[in-house]
């Protein structure tokens, strides 16, 4: 919904116009984590490590222009790291290849990447969101370890086709709403690396509008394309 309007060249639907924004239901900022055997701690020590080894590591992503990929291209940017792209069919692959030491980085979500972080099976380096992970409140975030702004999350949220009566629209908001505010459904939302969002369907809408645009330039940074 918000990096295919930038990076397909024809796409046959309109992110904002051909749905109604009914509301966002979750956040959750990208991991970064390397190899066990890859000797740093954090993000200071791994731009140093790439510097000193240029073009000798690289990452894998779920595929080119997944968040993944785009944020460890704004990453590598912003720190000057020359690291190369392995794009696989999904996270499973990338998870599999990273604990065996084919690649040596990766960005990933929570959902995803948690178990493998709590089972050692992989060494976590910094979180991509504007404030620490609940999951992981030791590891400061990417900003706090030194990249201007740094936040690349994934997100959920819940759309109906354009021309929804508003009506139901409305019913819909307040029931996501309702649900979200359960202690029990939001416990189980942050075990899994994301935090309850909610609001009206006016403040998806916004929230959207504004990661159309932010992507747009990443993807245009990173050079990615389908056709």
């Amino acid at each position: 919904m918000a990096i295919n309007p930038s990076l397909y060249r024809k796409l046959p639907y309109d992110s904002l116009k051909s749905f109604d924004q009914i509301a966002l239901l979750s956040t959750g900022g990208l991991y970064l984590v390397v190899n066990t055997n890859l000797p740093v701690t954090n993000l200071k020590e791994l731009v140093a490590y790439a510097k000193a080894n240029p073009g000798k590591l690289s990452y894998g992503s779920g595929g080119s222009g997944t968040t993944q990929h785009l944020a460890m291209e704004i990453l590598k940017k912003s720190m000057g790291m020359d690291i190369v792209h392995v794009p696989y069919k999904g996270s499973p692959a990338v998870l599999q290849d990273l604990i065996g030491g084919q690649v040596q980085l990766a960005f990933d979500a929570g959902a995803s990447i948690l178990p493998q972080i709590r089972n050692g099976k992989v060494r976590l380096i910094g979180v991509a969101s504007d404030a620490r992970s609940p999951n992981t409140p030791n590891v400061p975030t990417l900003t706090e370890q030194g990249v201007p702004a740094f936040r690349a999350v994934v997100w959920s949220g819940l759309f109906a086709p354009a021309g929804t009566p508003p009506a139901v629209v409305a019913k819909l908001n307040d029931m996501v709403n309702q649900a979200l505010r359960d202690p029990a459904f939001a416990e189980q939302m942050r075990k899994q690396g994301g935090e309850p969002a909610g609001g009206s369907s006016a403040e998806f809408r916004g929230f959207l509008a504004a990661e159309i645009t932010r992507w747009a330039k990443a993807v245009v940074d990173s050079g990615a394309t389908v056709d």
